[in-house]
């Protein structure tokens, strides 16, 4: 009985997942679509020493901390055109979080009530043009997410999620 409501739960995680980070290792289902915080997509093949085993759609094959991924699927994509307004949490691991929101007609605002301006470029990236996020590299990373960093590069270490 307690192994059939361990692998109820499981699947209840499996199916009712949205696009935030994974909680758990349990999460990582061997053939459970993903993409890390950098956007990249592929399959989970394993769990291996508490790792999520994931062979990326080129091919190469990663191991990551459950944190770092995110259930991909029907419906994740949306139109790089914009960018859902709203109340974001982002989390910085390691060192807590923040609110960011985003508003209507490219304007933000930090938790200091400090407003800004971004644009939506290329390529999904967005370019904070002022206010407390100037300068800082950011790329939408799936629906309603979005990641930080001080510069371009393969990673972000904090991520964004529309609450």
């Amino acid at each position: 009985m307690r192994h059939r409501i361990s692998a109820l739960l499981l699947l209840f995680l499996a199916i009712s997942a949205n696009a935030a980070e994974f909680t758990a290792s349990a999460e990582c289902v061997a053939g459970r679509r993903v993409t890390n915080r950098s956007g990249s997509a592929g399959v989970v093949t394993e769990i291996r020493s508490g790792m999520c085993v994931v062979r990326h759609d080129d091919g190469t094959e990663r191991s990551y901390l459950h944190w770092m991924l995110s259930p991909a699927g029907k419906g994740e994509v949306e139109p790089l055109a914009a960018l859902v307004p709203g109340n974001y949490v982002c989390t910085a691991q390691g060192a807590g979080s923040f609110r960011i929101v985003i508003q209507e007609g490219g304007r933000y605002a930090d938790r200091a009530g400090q407003s800004g301006e971004f644009a939506l470029l290329d390529g999904g990236e967005i370019g904070f043009s002022s206010g407390s996020l100037a300068g800082q590299y950011s790329k939408r990373l799936g629906p309603r997410k979005f990641g930080l960093a001080s510069a371009r590069g393969r990673s972000f270490y904090t991520v964004c999620n529309l609450k």
